[in-house]
């Protein structure tokens, strides 16, 4: 198969789908006969020499007329048989047939978080998708969202999970790299990862953090944000919004605990990869993280402080974990696998 991959999300650090993405280009078992061509920016990411892969640049902007129109012409006359959006930025017309990753459905599900041109997008995304030649998401959570948005099609849909890097595994506290954010070793924290998006319930965590008593504050120490601007920070709030990848384990692992409190998510890596690095969860009860963490996080409903507070002293009475046989299947070759597999029925349907 002659394949091709928009890339241009890629950007350092790695977010959700830019992980999902690195990931995937990674890992993909590319047959003798195979060829993958990725579309990224050059400005955002720096590509690496991989086996069969042609990294190609490209700054079109996704919704430009013309970007549009030199798409479709690259792809031709590369004779590409099937191109893979893994976001939700979709092409209007292609020359080949394609799949797209509907990682969530967040932007339908919470539409007073959106401008109505998303609101436009995602109607019109909704239509387009009946010439997809497949859907690919990243939960049976998301899956069964999805099927009931496309009631009425029949387009196929295959759920990848995706994965826990080696790297993240239970670290010893680095003194210099605490010290680098404001953290000493032996001194606890309670750590957030995530970004400002209203469904991440960042604003909720923040205002309850600095409601804390003296003696909590004591026990539990500062809250730690990876991924919001440090003009978020605040009493008792630390805002970290460019750490490094290779940093994440180490902060894993030296937390107390890591609260993910949002009110929607697709998948969420972060308590997965808590967990790997032995650290325990809190978690908004969302059907997702009952899917994919099971009795191994405490959970809390959603926005309620009284029951938060609750799921916190409970998490403190629990053993360090780690990661369990059932979790294992969260592994970045099986998502890639399955994702080929995939392409490889809807190239021949």
């Amino acid at each position: 198969m002659k394949l091709a991959l928009d890339a241009r999300l890629l950007t350092q650090p790695l977010h959700g789908i830019a992980r999902y993405t690195y990931n995937l280009i990674r890992h993909l078992p590319l047959q003798p006969e195979d060829r993958l061509l990725v579309l990224y920016h050059p400005q955002q990411w720096r590509p690496e020499p991989l086996s069969q892969v042609q990294w190609v640049p490209w700054t079109g902007r996704p919704f430009s007329p013309l970007a549009q129109l030199e798409l479709f012409h690259l792809l031709k006359s590369e004779r590409i048989d099937l191109f893979h959006s893994p976001s939700f930025l979709c092409p209007w017309q292609l020359p080949c047939k394609w799949v797209l990753t509907l990682h969530d459905l967040i932007h339908v599900q919470r539409p007073q978080d959106y401008g109505a041109g998303q609101a436009r997008y995602f109607a019109w995304l909704r239509q387009h998708l009946r010439q997809a030649a497949g859907i690919l998401t990243v939960s049976e959570s998301s899956a069964a969202a999805i099927r009931q948005w496309q009631s009425a099609f029949k387009t196929p849909l295959q759920v990848t999970y995706p994965g826990v890097e080696p790297t993240f595994k239970p670290h010893r506290p680095d003194p210099a790299l605490l010290a680098r954010y404001q953290l000493q070793p032996h001194k606890p924290y309670v750590l957030f990862v995530g970004n400002p998006k209203p469904h991440k319930q960042f604003d909720f965590l923040q205002t309850f953090w600095q409601q804390q008593s003296p003696s909590q504050r004591q026990t539990q120490g500062p809250l730690v944000a990876v991924g919001l601007p440090a003009s978020r920070s605040s009493e008792n709030v630390i805002c970290l919004e460019n750490v490094p990848d290779s940093h994440l384990p180490s902060l894993y692992s030296g937390a107390q605990i890591l609260i993910s409190p949002s009110l929607a998510e697709g998948f969420g890596l972060p308590p997965l990869e808590a967990l790997a690095c032995g650290t325990p969860v809190v978690v908004s009860d969302l059907p997702v993280y009952r899917e994919v963490l099971g009795s191994k996080a405490d959970y809390f409903v959603p926005q309620d402080p009284t029951r938060l507070a609750q799921a916190l002293q409970a998490s403190h009475l629990r053993a360090r974990p780690t990661l369990p046989p059932d979790l294992q299947k969260f592994n970045w070759q099986q998502m890639a696998q399955t994702t080929y597999d995939f392409y490889q029925r809807c190239h021949v349907a």
